[in-house]
């Protein structure tokens, strides 16, 4: 469902508004069988790198087949790409001021500056725990083998938790308590250890159950025209400077290896400095300025 606003009656004060806002539902068994989007760009040290929110942002980076062929239905779930909600606005606003002004100074300096912008706002796409402890392939197959785990518990609400020890870390999902365990496959509250890879997959956790938090980005350019010729008409010189993340706003991304129950993050032994469960870090473009000038005739 789509809903639309323009402002047609703020034409006469040079503003041309227009908002739309969609409310949308996707479902499959399987968005991407080769991972073609990522959930995080992240270099050696997983710091985030040039990242855009809006354009790639996918939260299920274990898109690799079905997890039972003969009961597809399993895997039935929101779409990897499914955003239930979205606003984006733009604008073009021709300033008025000093369009009636008398002196030529106020006219030269006031007059032929254009602001326009586009913000968008959107809810965050659904994502999958995971359960890797049943991995039979090796190491450099072993993310095609993976199994979601079982729920033993009440699903957890999202939260945001500051992580006392690690910088720009925050707990996202509390799925388990700290506690002492060894070895791998140990449960973890309110998961339990994976069904084997054949089966039987009863009370396994559904396929996009969480949501990765929402995202929006502001964009915003001035610009001025100024006439160079009063004899000769289009020649003109344009001044021009764009603002692409203009409040330098950080998004909430979720850490995509923090969604395996089999992390160490997931076995905290008591003391020490690990924040168990689904982790997030904040990142993202930061803001980009450039600044421009054209010359026409």
């Amino acid at each position: 469902m789509q809903l639309r606003v323009d402002s047609r009656y703020l034409e006469n004060y040079g503003l041309i508004f227009s908002a739309n806002y969609t409310l949308g539902r996707s479902t499959d068994t399987n968005s991407a069988f080769f991972d073609a989007d990522a959930l995080l760009l992240l270099d050696e040290e997983n710091d985030f790198v040039n990242f855009n929110p809006l354009s790639r942002f996918e939260t299920n980076t274990f898109g690799r087949g079905l997890l039972d062929p003969f009961n597809p239905l399993l895997d039935r779930g929101p779409s990897d790409f499914d955003v239930k909600h979205r606003v984006a606005t733009n604008f073009v606003w021709e300033l008025p001021f000093g369009k009636s002004s008398k002196q030529r100074a106020v006219k030269n300096l006031f007059t032929g500056w254009t602001l326009s912008g586009i913000v968008t706002v959107q809810g965050g796409r659904p994502f999958s725990v995971t359960d890797t402890s049943l991995s039979t392939l090796s190491s450099s197959n072993s993310q095609s083998d993976l199994v979601r785990p079982k729920v033993t518990g009440s699903l957890p609400e999202p939260t945001l938790n500051a992580s006392p020890v690690q910088p720009n870390t925050f707990l996202y999902l509390p799925l388990s308590n700290p506690y002492n365990v060894g070895g791998k496959g140990a449960t973890t509250t309110p998961f339990n250890r994976g069904p084997a890879l054949n089966g039987p997959y009863d009370g396994i956790l559904g396929r996009n159950t969480f949501r990765a938090p929402g995202v929006w980005t502001t964009d915003v350019a001035v610009r001025r025209n100024i006439a160079l010729s009063r004899v000769r008409e289009g020649v003109q010189l344009q001044l021009r400077a764009e603002f692409y993340n203009l409040f330098n706003h950080a998004n909430l991304f979720v850490n995509p290896l923090s969604v395996d129950i089999l992390e160490p993050s997931y076995r905290v032994a008591q003391g020490e400095p690990r924040v168990p469960g689904v982790t997030a870090s904040f990142g993202g473009i930061p803001r980009q300025i450039i600044l421009a000038a054209k010359f026409s005739f």
